[in-house]
């Protein structure tokens, strides 16, 4: 088939037609093309120049294409599962499953799918798979009253510093709504693989265009670390290190951006405290709108920096 027409038109926007085919108006009759005879890439650029064509067969025509990251650009404020458009679960389950059978890997029924380093044993591969899965449940009761992120497939966990497709060696996170990845340690402990679940499920939740405030991702890490440990946080020994940081300390830390992870975790332990943990989703929807992080606490959990070292819960 010529595609002579159609790709000469290219830049002029095209009307999907029912999500198989795309046209283009011609000098005398309109240019129509079907989708399955065009190139995945002119077809990736022309179904996203339309604003006709549904957010799935966007997403599965940049998949198509080897655009991975164009697509989770287009995804990045779908969190909540009520929301997402027809057609974009089943682009990103094609794309996991040709994804993982391209590594050599198989998905099974847990949340996690450990990968592990020539270095790693079966035996601590298979604690190492047991420990992750309790992180996540334990990162999951810290941001219960959270809307949990959404993604497809399991969460890889990569160990030691080998690098995997999207995740190079020096980097410790791979955000995307499917297969999102962490890195751990060789021999990593259930707080430690936590604190980096904690992050990445924080950084899928339609963070701020700057990013949730460090004191914030910081704190829940911490917490979500104990709660893994099975670490007791005691309120009171909370209040102490915010009142050792005083007004001054903490109204510095949320200004600044300025982070010690004792002082964000003190913080962190006020938010989620079963009396006050339901206030946690306005908090993060007033960051999400621009709100400064003392004036989100202020109306969200009518907290000011006063309370924060005189009020333990």
């Amino acid at each position: 088939m010529d595609l002579g027409p159609a790709s000469s038109l290219v830049g002029t926007p095209p009307h999907c037609l029912d999500g198989y085919a795309l046209c283009w108006p011609g000098p005398f009759l309109p240019v129509v093309v079907p989708l399955a005879c065009l190139p995945v890439r002119l077809r990736a650029q022309a179904l996203n120049a339309s604003s006709e064509a549904l957010l799935g067969t966007r997403v599965a025509a940049y998949l198509d294409a080897g655009e991975p990251d164009a697509a989770w650009r287009l995804l990045a404020h779908c969190t909540d599962p009520l929301t997402v458009p027809p057609g974009v679960d089943t682009a990103l389950q094609l794309w996991g499953a040709k994804t993982l059978a391209d590594m050599g890997l198989v998905a099974g029924r847990t949340p996690v799918l450990v990968i592990a380093s020539n270095q790693t044993s079966s035996t601590e591969g298979h604690r190492l798979q047991t420990e992750a899965i309790q992180a996540l449940l334990a990162v999951q009761g810290v941001l219960a009253t959270a809307s949990w992120p959404r993604w497809i497939g399991q969460v890889l966990i990569v160990v030691g510093t080998q690098a995997i497709d999207g995740l190079p060696a020096s980097t410790s996170l791979l955000i995307r709504p499917a297969l999102p990845a962490v890195r751990i340690p060789e021999q990593a402990l259930r707080g430690t693989i936590a604190r980096r679940l904690c992050v990445l499920a924080l950084a899928l939740n339609a963070p701020p265009a700057g990013g949730w405030p460090a004191w914030l991702t910081i704190g829940l890490a911490e917490i979500s670390a104990a709660k893994a440990d099975d670490v007791l946080v005691s309120p009171h020994a909370m209040l102490l290190v915010r009142q050792a940081a005083g007004t001054t300390g903490l109204g510095a830390m949320l200004t600044t951006g300025a982070a010690d992870p004792q002082l964000c975790m003190a913080m962190a332990a006020m938010l989620v405290h079963p009396a006050r943990r339901s206030n946690l989703p306005s908090l993060m929807d007033l960051l999400r709108n621009g709100a400064t992080s003392e004036g989100a606490l202020n109306i969200s959990y009518n907290l000011s920096l006063e309370d924060l070292v005189t009020q333990s819960r």
